[in-house]
């Protein structure tokens, strides 16, 4: 370890990424040396290999340094064009750091940007785990059944996390139009229909935009179940 940061306190002239590159491949765990040679990277411009050296790093880091590295490692891939490259480091520190909210935030993006809708629902869920208020937690519960209502999800797993919204939020419109979708899409034609009539019954505008949104999922309902009669009434009643 002394011999390292004397390497490590050379002047950039004399410590150059060459020298570092050599030392590591020599002392592949020596951190100290992969840390200085992944900034000097980035210094230089890069990227690419100083997203191999921050993975490196999340391998041989632990806590808060492995969460840093782990970033750091998304940072350079987002440089590189390729940020589908930093899940696997992403994923193996988000392990020990589910309450990291940073870490949270950029392991979603890229499961998201591969339409990991499974995944993405996943980490929502964990999102309202962590939330710390009930409009938070809301917002959340909501996010994760978008995910699974994506052609990759499952509708079936959308519907209990949008009942739960419900619960916090009575009657909200986006809310009640989202699980109206599921149960349509899952089968459960009744109760969308008895979800949908008591949500248009609470209306007093008999013309409005939420309203009109409302009578054209009764006519998707009316549709799934084969009854183009009155999926033709709502329709005209969405145009009246």
């Amino acid at each position: 370890r002394r011999h390292t940061r004397s390497l490590c306190d050379w002047s950039s002239d004399v410590c150059s990424s060459d020298l570092l590159a050599s030392w590591a491949e020599r002392h592949p765990d020596d951190v100290l040396v992969l840390e200085r040679l992944a900034g000097d990277h980035e210094a230089a411009g890069r990227w690419s290999e100083a997203a191999e050296v921050w993975r490196k790093l999340v391998m041989r880091f632990e806590g808060e340094a492995r969460t840093g590295a782990a970033l750091r490692l998304a940072d350079a891939c987002d440089r590189t064009g390729s940020p589908q490259d930093a899940r696997d480091g992403l994923e193996h520190a988000y392990q020990s750091a589910r309450e990291n909210a940073t870490l949270r935030q950029r392991l979603r993006a890229v499961a998201a940007a591969a339409g990991a809708s499974q995944d993405v629902a996943a980490l929502w869920m964990d999102e309202a785990e962590f939330a710390g208020d009930d409009a938070l937690r809301f917002e959340a519960f909501k996010r994760a059944a978008e995910a699974w209502l994506e052609p990759a999800g499952d509708p079936t797993q959308a519907v209990p996390l949008l009942q739960r919204a419900l619960e916090q939020r009575p009657g909200d419109h986006d809310t009640t139009v989202l699980l109206s979708d599921a149960l349509t899409m899952t089968g459960r034609l009744e109760d969308a229909s008895r979800l949908l009539e008591d949500a248009i019954a609470g209306h007093k505008s008999r013309r409005s935009k939420e309203l009109a949104i409302l009578q054209q999922r009764m006519a998707h309902v009316a549709f799934a179940a084969n009854d183009h009669n009155v999926e033709m009434l709502w329709l005209s009643a969405r145009s009246e």
